[in-house]
């Protein structure tokens, strides 16, 4: 019976501790520069003196802060589209990423390099985009949400609650047989 207990409390604990599972998250970004564009006339990538927000779309792995937490990046700069993704990793660093205790992105910082331009986006702080010859930039002005049915939880991470739930149920059951 002492095993049984100590089993069933081992995987309960186990069951609903604060778990992060390791999740694909995707996020809309928004650069909204609300006329306060700086940089150089004429704008880069053909971009207007005033253009509308620019937009695109982030996916992280909420496992890991590092550049290695990119999984996809698509950001669109006047005739210009940023792409970067797994497994065609040129990203430098920095570019980092942190979470909260649930697992939701909080801050970010990208770095792409396409030579000669480059473009940086930081959460809720900064975008800059060169091409070479001319620049753009605003502050405060980069603006991120969940983009829909954003969560994905790793197939690992469910089998394994599947796992101890059933090994959980069968010792039971196989304990009240052998009575």
């Amino acid at each position: 019976m002492k095993k049984i207990i100590v089993i069933l409390s081992s995987v309960s604990a186990f069951l609903f501790a604060p778990l992060v599972p390791a999740t694909l998250l995707s996020y809309d970004i928004v650069v909204d520069g609300m006329g306060a564009w700086s940089g150089s006339i004429p704008r880069p990538f053909g971009l207007p003196p005033q253009p509308a927000p620019l937009t695109g779309k982030l996916t992280v792995d909420n496992t890991k802060t590092d550049k290695t937490g990119l999984i996809d990046l698509v950001f669109v700069t006047g005739a210009k589209t940023w792409t970067e993704n797994l497994p065609d990793r040129t990203t430098p660093a920095p570019t980092s990423f942190k979470f909260d205790a649930l697992g939701n992105l909080t801050d970010f910082l990208v770095n792409l390099n396409d030579a000669p331009g480059f473009l940086t986006l930081a959460s809720n702080n900064t975008m800059n985009a060169s091409d070479g010859t001319s620049s753009i930039f605003c502050n405060s002005c980069v603006h991120f949400s969940a983009a829909a049915a954003a969560k994905a939880p790793i197939p690992g991470t469910l089998a394994l609650l599947v796992g101890a739930c059933a090994a959980a149920g069968g010792l039971a059951r196989r304990r009240r047989s052998t009575r």
